[in-house]
């Protein structure tokens, strides 16, 4: 019986070292790694069957290159471009808030005219044109005081003094009232333009990618219901 049920484990494991493995390499943006992304990469983590996941982090435009000769197999980008084998597909849309450190009333949320914010004490982020665009109607870029920075995380380290703030999307925002508890939400009276975000994908992905895309979108989709609301994703 002992010599039956060795036999049944090896054949149990040739069975299993003969599967082909799952593998997935996704491109992402530093502020989506500091937004939606722990969630989803936690899933994918957790599926059965294992998935061996590769994460290469770069800007909008070298994720389309990226994508486009296929050393990346899905990808998140802010960009909004037309690549004869890409596949464009909008995601979600997101207001943009001012997060600032909150001594009083910490995890709190509330309405603030853009004339109420001292420059002087910003943490300014090019997000993207059109947020620049809208910026400047209302401040001076460069101004003194104010630090141009260019990766979240050092929007978390800088942000200590109570006049301090930054515009972020509200998926880093939220993020980040749940690892600090000493920060607030504040919505805009005249906000800037919603952030988009985009997934892409090549037109022909590899074969051996395929059934890891599909996990991929199901988690994605279960994903984006929590945190934006049943929002169709379109091919574009």
């Amino acid at each position: 019986m002992a010599e039956r049920w060795n036999a049944l484990w090896h054949e149990t494991q040739l069975i299993q070292i003969g599967k082909p493995k799952l593998t997935l390499s996704i491109g992402v943006l530093d502020s989506i790694v500091h937004s939606i992304f722990p969630s989803l990469y936690f899933a994918l983590s957790q599926h059965q069957p294992e998935i061996s996941i590769k994460v290469i982090t770069s800007h909008s435009p070298e994720l389309y290159e990226e994508v486009e000769r296929r050393n990346v197999d899905v990808a998140f980008t802010l960009l909004e471009r037309t690549h004869p084998n890409v596949i464009v597909e909008k995601c979600y849309t997101e207001p943009m808030v001012v997060i600032r450190p909150s001594i009083t009333t910490p995890n709190s949320t509330s309405l603030i005219d853009p004339t109420e914010l001292d420059s002087s004490y910003e943490l300014y982020v090019r997000w993207n044109p059109s947020f620049e665009v809208w910026h400047d109607r209302w401040w001076v870029s460069g101004s003194p005081g104010q630090a141009r920075i260019d990766t979240v995380q050092l929007i978390w380290a800088l942000l200590k003094k109570a006049e301090h703030w930054s515009i972020v999307p509200l998926s880093v925002a939220k993020l980040a009232l749940n690892s600090r508890g000493d920060l607030s939400i504040s919505y805009l009276t005249d906000p800037p333009p919603e952030r988009t975000c985009y997934k892409i994908r090549h037109k022909t992905p590899k074969a051996r990618t395929l059934e890891a895309l599909k996990v991929f979108d199901h988690y994605l989709d279960i994903l984006l219901e929590k945190e934006f609301g049943s929002r169709k994703r379109n091919n574009i």
